[in-house]
């Protein structure tokens, strides 16, 4: 009877230990390290002092197996963005900057998603991952993958995606976004440059010491960190596949894009896949319709938005016993086989040129087919010709764009709010190719309230209350417009 309780509260033991750990699907053992560099070519402000640009490096790697090494806490993971511009702050500032950050996201996650409102901030932060601290490398040439983190963030925000990939058989380097003179990207154009310098100098800093596959190179980014890495791939033959999570290169940022030096569509010849967010409408995704290159894959999630491509949100959910399996959860999963499979088809595979890559339709991710040409011509014919060039062009060639409001709309919704008197002359075009689109009339009616133009939005809101009454978004709208007045 005692041996039966203790293995009874041995079980019990075991199964609640469980809950924050992660699955590895790969077949190797993930090792992490990070290195404190600085790059003295740059300067860099913190506060008022001018430094040599930080750069925390940051490394996961197939490692070799030993059962006497603990996984890192999460905390380990964490406090690394408390050091990114300071590598000499105090344990006592890491502690308590560590735990406003853990704390911040699961209060979020907990309204959003479902989490284990019973789950506390220690218990996140004491959680195990995957990775063990300076594990010894298996002895072994890996293909080289780089991860572009999103708008000033640290890699951390996937760290789950990059022990996922390194348990696969894959070397991940990474450093935190930054713009090109503080951690803010106040100017996204000086901000992707300086992205990609970080990824290069993360580069050449493990290659003086690391034996890694450097002519075989993936790449990876999360909304704005896209953008650098499509610019690093045209600076670098080497690169053999690029990813992108959701980035801002496929949306409004698509013209800062245009704008980087470095920038030559006709260099984008390498695999490329997209994963975008669940909205429809949302994009007509430039980048991938403009590009040459037939080995070029569009997915969408269907559950998730922009901020669900991040890791916290499954480490969290792993850390609560009533945490119930969630889109959200579940989402990320796909993403993280999604990827692998993608580099292992387009680094791995003995044909380099082979098309056959292809991720199985089903409930949280789908292959969007749509042709956007035609939309993608337009915008780049704005973004090199000018607007009223455009706007002549699209009007002579009405009959392309017949039945395609909702892709001008987007084009549209590119410059609304930032260049509006843009945004009118599209949304007024597509009015008059589409009289009886009420999207196309409510759009040009938002353009002109943002500009201030009261009168002209009242009328065009009008217009589309007559076409469509019964619309909540277009009597909203009215409403808003008409106490402007």
């Amino acid at each position: 009877m005692q041996k039966k309780i203790i293995l009874i509260f041995s079980l019990l033991l075991v199964f609640k230990s469980s809950h924050c750990q992660v699955d590895r699907k790969g077949r190797y053992n993930v090792g992490f390290k990070y290195f404190k560099a600085t790059d003295n070519s740059r300067n860099y402000i913190i506060g008022h002092d001018t430094v040599n640009r930080p750069m925390l490096i940051h490394f996961w790697y197939p490692s070799q197996n030993n059962p006497e090494l603990k996984c890192m806490s999460f905390k380990n993971y964490i406090d690394l963005i408390a050091i990114r511009e300071d590598f000499k702050r105090e344990q006592q500032d890491i502690d308590k900057i560590s735990n406003n950050f853990v704390n911040a996201y699961l209060g979020f996650s907990k309204q959003q998603f479902g989490i284990d409102t019973s789950i506390t901030t220690e218990e996140v932060l004491n959680s195990p991952v995957k990775a063990i601290l300076n594990a010894k490398p298996i002895d072994n040439k890996f293909s080289l993958i780089i991860y572009a983190p999103s708008n000033s963030k640290s890699a951390v925000q996937n760290h789950i995606m990059c022990e996922y990939l390194a348990s696969n058989g894959y070397c991940i380097v990474s450093v935190g976004s930054a713009g090109h003179e503080t951690l803010k990207r106040y100017d996204q154009r000086k901000a992707t440059v300086a992205q990609v310098r970080d990824m290069e100098f993360s580069v050449k800093y493990i290659s003086d010491s690391l034996k890694l596959d450097f002519s075989n190179i993936g790449l990876f980014g999360f909304s704005t960190g896209g953008m650098a890495t499509i610019i690093y791939q045209m600076q670098n033959p080497e690169v053999k596949a690029v990813a992108s999570l959701d980035g801002s290169h496929e949306y409004g940022l698509y013209s800062v894009l245009n704008k980087i030096e470095k920038f030559t569509i006709d260099k984008a010849d390498t695999p490329y896949l997209m994963i975008a967010n669940k909205y429809k409408d949302f994009s007509i995704f430039p980048y991938y319709s403009t590009i040459s290159t037939e080995d070029k894959y569009l997915y969408q999630m269907t559950a998730i938005g922009h901020n669900g491509f991040i890791s916290y949100w499954q480490q969290f959910a792993m850390c609560g016993k009533n945490s119930k399996a969630n889109n959200t959860t579940e989402s990320y999963t796909v993403l993280c086989k999604s990827l692998t499979s993608f580099f292992n088809d387009k680094l791995k595979s003995g044909n380099k040129d082979s098309k056959e890559f292809e991720i199985q339709n089903n409930k949280l991710i789908q292959k969007n087919d749509t042709d956007y040409n035609i939309a993608a011509q337009l915008l780049n014919r704005i973004i090199q010709d000018g607007i009223d060039n455009s706007i002549s062009w699209l009007k002579s060639n009405k009959v392309l764009f017949k039945g395609k409001a909702n892709m001008i709309n987007v084009v549209g919704k590119m410059y609304l709010g930032n260049q509006n008197d843009i945004a009118i002359k599209i949304f007024t075009a597509n009015t008059e190719i589409h009289p009886a689109s009420w999207e196309a009339f409510y759009n040009l009616a938002r353009a002109y309230k943002e500009s201030k133009q009261i009168n002209a939005a009242k009328s065009e809101i009008t217009k589309a209350r007559n076409i469509n009454n019964e619309n909540e978004d277009i009597q909203k709208l009215y409403d808003e417009i008409i106490n402007a007045e």
